[in-house]
C-alpha cells in the first residue's frame, strides 16, 4: 500500500510505502514551506520533457547566478513573477526563446501574431494563454461542482465551473446572434495566432477559436472555451469584435490526478473508460489539487485508476 505525497520544501510529488510516513513532530507544523512555485511571466508552458531538451540550449550559469524576482502579478496558481540576473537582463525573455510551442498542437502560450500586409484584423490583444489569469477561475484546493467540456484523455480533458456554466452558454448565444446579424460576405484573412469566430462542423456553431495552423483553404483551430482542435475550411471564419476578445477563457485543462506527472501513460482502455464516464456536460464533483502552470490537477469523485482504501 502506498501513498501519494506532494513534498512542501521541494518541488516533487512522490509515492510512499505507508510504513515510511511518519506524524512529524508539532514544532515542524509551524514552519512555513521553503519551496515557493512561481509563475514565469510570458514564458510558454512546456511539458518537462520536451523543456528539458531544450533548456539544454542554455547557458546553466545564467541560470545558477544570483537573481532578483520582480513580482508582476498575483494569480490563483501564485505569483507571476519576472527572474533579471546583476545586470538586469531579462531570464524570462531568455527561456521564451528556446521553449517554443510546436505550431500544430494545442497553443499554450498565446501565439505570436506576424505582420502580413493587407491583412486587417483587431489590434487587440487575446488574453495571454500562459497566464492563469486570462481563464475562468477554478478554485484551489476547493471541492467544487464542475461541468466536463471536452475529453481526450486523463491528461487532457477540459471542464467549467458549474457556477459559470450558464454565463458560458449566454455567451455562446451571443456568439450565434453576433454572426447572424453579420453583413452577408463578410470575410477574414486569418493568420496563425489570430482569436476568431469559427463554425464548427460537428454541430454548425459559432465559438471563439485560436489559429494555430493554416494550410491553403483549411485552418486547424484551437477553442479556448470548450478545449477542442478542429479543422475548418477559412470559409467557415468571421472576425471577432474587441470586447469578445478580450474575455477570459472558459475551459480550464485539467489532468486527473492518478495520471499526473510521475505517472505511467494512459492506456488505450483507461482513455476509453474514462471518456465514456465523463461525457460532454455531464456534472462532476471534483477537487483542484495542484496548479502547474495553466493546468490544473483535479481528482474527479467516482474516476480513479487504482483502488484507494
Amino acid at each position: 500500500q502506498k501513498a501519494q505525497c506532494q513534498c512542501l520544501d521541494y518541488h516533487d510529488r512522490r509515492w510512499e510505502s505507508y510504513e515510511t510516513l511518519f506524524q512529524p513532530p508539532p514544532a515542524c507544523l509551524s514552519i512555513p514551506p521553503l519551496c515557493t512555485k512561481v509563475v514565469l511571466y510570458s514564458v510558454p508552458v512546456i511539458p518537462r520533457k520536451e523543456a528539458k531538451v531544450m533548456l539544454e540550449q542554455v547557458d546553466q550559469a545564467s541560470l545558477s547566478q544570483p537573481l532578483t524576482l520582480r513580482v508582476m502579478e498575483v494569480g490563483l496558481a501564485g505569483q507571476v513573477v519576472e527572474l533579471l540576473d546583476a545586470e538586469g537582463i531579462s531570464i524570462n525573455e531568455l527561456l521564451a526563446k528556446v521553449l517554443v510551442v510546436a505550431e500544430d498542437k494545442i497553443p499554450l502560450t498565446t501565439p505570436s501574431i506576424p505582420v502580413t500586409p493587407d491583412i486587417s484584423f483587431s489590434p487587440v490583444q487575446p488574453p495571454n494563454y500562459s497566464m492563469v489569469t486570462s481563464y475562468v477561475p477554478l478554485p484551489l484546493n476547493t471541492c467544487l461542482p464542475a461541468i466536463i467540456l471536452h475529453v481526450e484523455s486523463p491528461t487532457q480533458l477540459f471542464v467549467c465551473h458549474a457556477a459559470h456554466w450558464e454565463d458560458l452558454n449566454r455567451f455562446q448565444a451571443h456568439l450565434q446572434s453576433v454572426a447572424a446579424n453579420m453583413d452577408q460576405g463578410t470575410t477574414v484573412q486569418p493568420v496563425v495566432g489570430q482569436l476568431v469566430m469559427i463554425r464548427s462542423e460537428q454541430d454548425n456553431l459559432w465559438y471563439r477559436g485560436t489559429v494555430i495552423k493554416l494550410h491553403k483553404s483549411k485552418a486547424k483551430i484551437y477553442c479556448p472555451d470548450y478545449g477542442f482542435v478542429e479543422k475548418i475550411p477559412v470559409s467557415s471564419i468571421l472576425p471577432l469584435g474587441d470586447s469578445d476578445v478580450r474575455r477570459a477563457y472558459w475551459a480550464s485543462h485539467c489532468t486527473l490526478v492518478d495520471w499526473g506527472e510521475g505517472m505511467q501513460e494512459a492506456t488505450m482502455i483507461e482513455v476509453e473508460r474514462v471518456k465514456q464516464m465523463l461525457p460532454v456536460t455531464k456534472q462532476v464533483e471534483l477537487q483542484v489539487m495542484e496548479v502547474d502552470g495553466v493546468k490544473f490537477i483535479i481528482d474527479i469523485k467516482g474516476i480513479a485508476r487504482f483502488e484507494r482504501q
